[in-house]
């Protein structure tokens, strides 16, 4: 019974940290990645009035001014490339230090950053669950041990 218990306390443990710790879906680096680049630096929303950071990576400053139909960009150090996202197109433009993107036939909806190179992995759910599952079995064993040496 004992037993039992525990293995139920472990899988409401390791379900609960599933919930909060999760993989990011359409991430900057698959974006980058899916347009011939290696990583992402930085990706910059249109929020209507402004361009806003959604996220980015350390090493790399970057900024956007304008409007979604002409934006101007700065990076510091140099990026390879930069995408565009107007509607369900991308344009993808040569990087640098600093450029203008010019929407094409629809508004742009965010500027993304991108660099030659291999992304750092992120902590995913997986490895989540396996630290917190190696934890309640260490737990255990020890429980254990301390029942019957007291």
């Amino acid at each position: 019974m004992k037993k039992t218990i525990c293995f139920v306390m472990l899988a409401v443990i390791m379900s609960v940290s599933a919930l909060f710790v999760h993989a990011k879906v359409g991430s900057i680096d698959s974006e980058c990645q899916a347009h011939g680049f290696g990583v992402g630096i930085a990706k910059w929303e249109w929020t209507g009035s402004s361009y806003a950071l959604e996220d980015s990576k350390p090493g790399y400053t970057t900024g956007v001014t304008g409007d979604n139909d002409e934006a101007y960009w700065t990076a510091d150090p140099a990026v390879d490339g930069v995408l565009s996202k107007e509607g369900l197109d991308y344009q993808v433009l040569p990087g640098g230090t600093s450029g203008t993107v010019t929407a094409g036939d629809h508004q742009i909806s965010h500027i993304t950053f991108c660099g030659i190179g291999e992304p750092i992995p992120e902590f995913s759910a997986v490895s989540a669950g396996l630290a917190v599952a190696g934890t309640g079995v260490a737990f255990w064993f020890l429980r254990r041990r301390w029942q019957h040496n007291p």
